[in-house]
């Protein structure tokens, strides 16, 4: 709340500072305050996200709002972030909001969902449209509200936003495995886009979007198809120079998986571009999503130049597990969007810091942490050069700890299960 039913007066932070004897003084910060009439805020009528949050508080409600149903904390939290994305299609990202106007967001957020799902549904479909395409992601488009929902765990009072969230999302985005939706990883190919299908096939969008139907209300970029609808309107195959740029593939590359039969051949020399896109997503099931390439992951190319190895034994230890760490290059398609971590696969017998260990579990290292301080995993306590404390594992401790526990990740992309369906075999 920002404002004073009563008397329609915006209210003002008085005064804050860090020091908690300071913040407490009354008296002394009473005496540093400017109460002039001329320094306060003009009157302004409140807002319906205002009225309807006073009303909650006093145990009010409205005939039809879609609302009430909810938590009213998480309710007012869902508009406010709804708001904050909204305002970010007419703001440029620097931009910030007017001390006097930070009633704003939650007001345009509740004006965007208070009709219920329907509204909502039709706010969230706009936000995409005006922010960009289906490859930036939803995190860009959505912002903090993405953030706020993708939380882990998710609080209670979340959750019913955070399903709405997820089947949008879903529904209107085109995803495959390496994907993620709100922190839980993609395990089936979903809808294309045509920008995908074009690239794929190595023919222009606009004979994608001819024989999938001209259709005013989506923008080109936002046009889904279905992968089986795709194979039937769009059954050829490609030559040798379409195939491998459209699977982003060297000649050498090419010959290799060739060679041991990981290429489907169709006659006139031609080769199927749907399979291979296939073996993609196998190779890329329960991957983790990379925005920029850090630290040690790399492509398959340079992992081959590393390791020493061709394409296909790279991709026969994907399939086997003995790569474990798997990613999607999400600035990349075909062969080029599948990274691996090598992190620790040339130190397999050397410890490695708790933190490194950790990241390859898709855990964050004081999360890690919390099974070392509960005696839950065996580790190595020792003293660096400068007597800082560390936490190192061997490959014996990692071991052991794999044969006691499973990422969610792991065990949903092993069952082919949403987290949900996962968390209910425990």
């Amino acid at each position: 709340m920002t404002i004073c039913l009563d008397h329609k007066r915006p209210l003002v932070a008085l005064w804050t500072t860090q020091d908690r004897l300071d913040r407490h003084d009354v008296a002394e910060r009473l005496a540093d305050l400017d109460l002039s009439a001329i320094a306060r805020p003009q009157a302004r009528d409140p807002s319906g996200f205002e009225l309807w949050f006073q009303g909650r508080l006093e145990g009010k409600s409205e005939p039809g709002q879609w609302l009430d149903q909810f938590d009213l904390h998480a309710a007012a939290q869902f508009c406010f972030e709804l708001g904050r994305a909204a305002i970010a299609t007419k703001l440029r990202r620097s931009t910030a909001i007017r001390e006097d106007l930070h009633w704003w967001p939650a007001a345009i957020g509740f004006r965007l969902c208070a009709g219920g799902d329907a509204d909502l549904c039709a706010a969230l479909v706009g936000l995409q449209h005006l922010m960009g395409h289906s490859g930036e992601g939803p995190r860009k488009i959505f912002g903090g509200l993405y953030d706020v929902l993708a939380r882990d765990p998710c609080p209670e009072e979340m959750r019913p936003f955070r399903s709405i969230l997820q089947r949008h999302i879903l529904e209107t985005w085109p995803l495959a495995p390496g994907d993620e939706v709100l922190g839980e990883p993609v395990l089936h190919p979903g809808r294309m886009g045509v920008r995908a299908v074009a690239h794929l096939l190595q023919i222009p969008e606009t004979e994608v979007i001819a024989a999938i139907g001209e259709d005013r209300s989506c923008p080109p970029e936002w046009r889904l198809i279905g992968r089986a609808e795709a194979k039937a309107l769009f059954p050829q195959s490609l030559a040798e120079p379409e195939f491998c740029k459209a699977l982003s593939l060297s000649t050498r590359q090419f010959k290799q998986m060739r060679d041991e039969g990981l290429l489907q051949p169709v006659e006139g020399g031609f080769w199927d571009v749907w399979a291979a896109q296939d073996l993609i997503d196998d190779l890329l099931h329960g991957a983790e999503p990379i925005s920029f390439v850090l630290h040690d992951w790399c492509s398959l190319t340079e992992a081959s130049d590393r390791l020493q190895m061709t394409f296909p034994e790279i991709i026969d230890d994907i399939r086997s597990g003995r790569i474990a760490r798997v990613g999607k290059y999400l600035q990349r398609s075909g062969f080029a969007s599948i990274l691996i971590n090598l992190g620790h696969l040339e130190q397999e017998g050397e410890a490695i810091s708790i933190e490194t260990f950790a990241f390859s579990l898709g855990l964050r290292p004081g999360e890690l942490m919390t099974f070392v301080r509960r005696d839950s995993v065996s580790c190595q306590q020792l003293r660096g050069a400068r007597g800082n404390a560390q936490v190192r594992m061997s490959a014996a401790d990692r071991q052991a700890f794999h044969e006691r526990f499973i990422s969610f990740r792991a065990l949903g992309g092993a069952a082919g299960l949403g987290w949900g369906g996962a968390s209910g075999l425990a």
